[in-house]
């Protein structure tokens, strides 16, 4: 799991005891609602920029688990690792952001909001499902910033890690867009010609008898 800043990460926390070391309540971050969230990937390496989160709110499951839904703040960077287990507990220093204001920046940010709602309106058509104003218009693509805007959007590259991962990463506004841009522009292409290809390969409307439907009369007696 990557958690970028800005996006909210949903949570399914289970039962916590306090014999597992996972409830303190003389830790300085008790009663703060805040935690970072560290990619592990597959051999077990921890990455080194991560992101700061806040629980905004929860939601009680029937079985018993609560759903937490917590938004990203900040990068960090981890400089020590104090603790593995039960939780990783580690010294780290903040990464602030400064919003790239340049005119680069914007033009990419530009591009970048119009390759995504292209994206949204295609996923629609091609799954043939009905979508709400907001959803084929999110507000972060014209509420963020530059910045902020290149993580929202790193967000949505569900399931690929890596790719979040590097991103995350980059210090780079500019960079991300960039990237954004061409890995998200090359999809667009893809999935536009998918969609071609299934509307040129669709079955003809029935009620109309063509050639190849009609059947040659069948020869009675003389």
């Amino acid at each position: 799991m990557v958690a970028l800043p800005g996006a909210v990460t949903p949570l399914n926390i289970f039962e916590a005891r306090v014999e597992d070391g996972l409830i303190n309540h003389e830790s300085p971050f008790c009663g703060s609602k805040k935690f970072g969230i560290s990619h592990v990937n597959s051999e077990g390496g921890v990455s080194q920029v991560g992101t700061l989160l806040k629980i905004e709110g929860h939601q009680q499951l029937p079985d018993g688990q609560i759903t937490t839904f917590n938004r990203g703040l900040e990068r960090y960077k981890i400089m020590k690792v104090i603790q593995k287990q039960p939780v990783l507990i580690a010294e780290v220093e903040m990464m602030p952001e400064e919003d790239d204001t340049s005119p680069q920046a914007r033009q990419l940010a530009a591009d970048l909001v119009t390759i995504v709602k292209q994206l949204i309106e295609l996923n629609v058509k091609m799954r043939k499902i009905k979508a709400t104003e907001s959803e084929l218009n999110p507000p972060e693509l014209t509420d963020l910033h530059p910045s902020r805007l290149s993580f929202f959007v790193a967000s949505l590259l569900l399931d690929n890690y890596m790719q979040q991962q590097a991103l995350l990463s980059l210090d780079s506004t500019v960079e991300r867009l960039e990237i954004e841009k061409e890995v998200l522009g090359n999809t667009l292409k893809y999935l536009s010609a998918r969609y071609a290809l299934q509307g040129a390969f669709a079955p003809a409307a029935t009620g109309t008898e063509g050639e190849a439907d009609k059947q040659p009369p069948t020869a009675g007696p003389d």
